[in-house]
């Protein structure tokens, strides 16, 4: 564990370096009055997580698996492509094998995708970059690409993309949609965030989530077979696939939307603002709707990510004592959360660099 603490204490002192010399360092690409983090910070920052993620070895549930398969990725990346097999890994496998031909230099690429574009995207549009970091870590979406290395790669170009959505580009954001089907094909239903109000939602439409939630908890049977159908092939009836998610997990879900209903102030919030917050229910009602299998819940992945830019938005608070009281709960309650789901992990506690091999 102890690369773990580690890389989150350097990562949050350049996140932090990032946010307070935001207006010491001139950017021509930026607006004179703009308040984006220092860019040369936050790829330190990118660094720092990119090249924890990419150097690891056997770490992650998928890690073997993986490994296994570069020599397959390289040699089928054109039937890949051809049959739309989610050809993404296979030409991020052949452009890694240019450089060196080993499947360590696939999982440091892939992890500088996910990893860049998600800290990049964090870093435009998070009002509390260090804050935004510490919740991409301690939520999970930063070791989870150790795990699920195609989807989380597909989550971080949706999460790229999602300005699309609130700037109203259907094109572009279908594109956006192409692009990551490439890595995982669930990132298909990811064109429903398309019509993510950008409105305060109303009781009709909260009604609705709530239906469609149940409909989704009550229909696991069509919905597989559907899977089924579209990849034709039968999903299996393992033990993942049928597995209850862990309570706690849905309930993590929900308390964004607490401090929401009780401390937000909901005046002055712009359609940006409120795309972040509808993305908060739309989140936990993926996960209480999925929460009887874990097969299904990892389309959370998708919406988890977007919690790093809502929660900066619901601690709106005038009193800036009272922000920070709620910003160190939040960090020692999701700090709590990933310890335990780290710790607890064979494949995630016993962490190995490459240079161990």
């Amino acid at each position: 564990m102890t690369t773990y603490y580690l890389t989150i204490l350097f990562a949050s002192i350049t996140a932090k370096f990032a946010e307070v010399s935001k207006g010491k360092y001139k950017d021509l690409t930026l607006d004179p009055a703009s308040t984006h983090p220092n860019r040369l910070f936050v790829m330190l920052t990118a660094i720092i997580l990119i090249c924890v993620a990419g150097l690891r070895w056997g770490v992650g549930t998928d890690y073997w698996s993986y490994a296994n398969n570069y020599t397959g990725y390289l040699t089928n990346w054109w039937g890949a492509l051809v049959n739309w097999n989610e050809p993404g890994i296979y030409f991020i496998a052949k452009f890694s094998s240019w450089i060196y031909n080993d499947y360590v230099s696939m999982f440091f690429l892939a992890s500088a995708i996910t990893i860049g574009l998600s800290v990049r995207t964090m870093s435009k549009h998070s009002s509390m970059f260090t804050f935004s970091i510490l919740l991409y870590i301690f939520m999970g979406s930063w070791h989870g690409g150790f795990n699920g290395v195609r989807q989380y790669l597909a989550s971080a170009i949706i999460f790229a993309g999602h300005n699309y959505i609130i700037e109203r580009k259907l094109i572009k954001y279908i594109l956006v949609v192409l692009v990551a089907s490439a890595f995982h094909t669930s990132a298909l239903l990811m064109f429903f965030l398309y019509f993510t109000p950008l409105t305060r939602l109303k009781i009709k439409q909260l009604a609705l989530l709530v239906v469609g939630t149940f409909l989704i908890f009550y229909s696991y049977d069509i919905i597989f077979t559907v899977f089924a159908n579209f990849r034709g092939r039968d999903i299996g009836s393992s033990a993942y696939i049928t597995r209850d998610v862990n309570l706690f997990r849905v309930l993590v879900s929900l308390a964004p939307l607490v401090i929401y209903f009780t401390l937000t102030s909901k005046r002055g919030l712009s359609k940006r603002n409120l795309f972040y917050i509808n993305m908060l229910f739309v989140n936990a009602s993926l996960l209480f709707a999925t929460s009887n299998s874990a097969y299904l819940a990892r389309v959370g992945i998708y919406s988890r990510i977007f919690t790093t830019l809502s929660f900066p938005i619901l601690l709106n608070f005038r009193d800036k004592y009272l922000t920070m009281l709620i910003k160190m709960l939040i960090i020692g309650f999701y700090a709590l959360y990933w310890y335990i789901e780290v710790a607890h992990s064979p494949n995630l506690s016993n962490f190995q660099m490459i240079f161990s091999r």
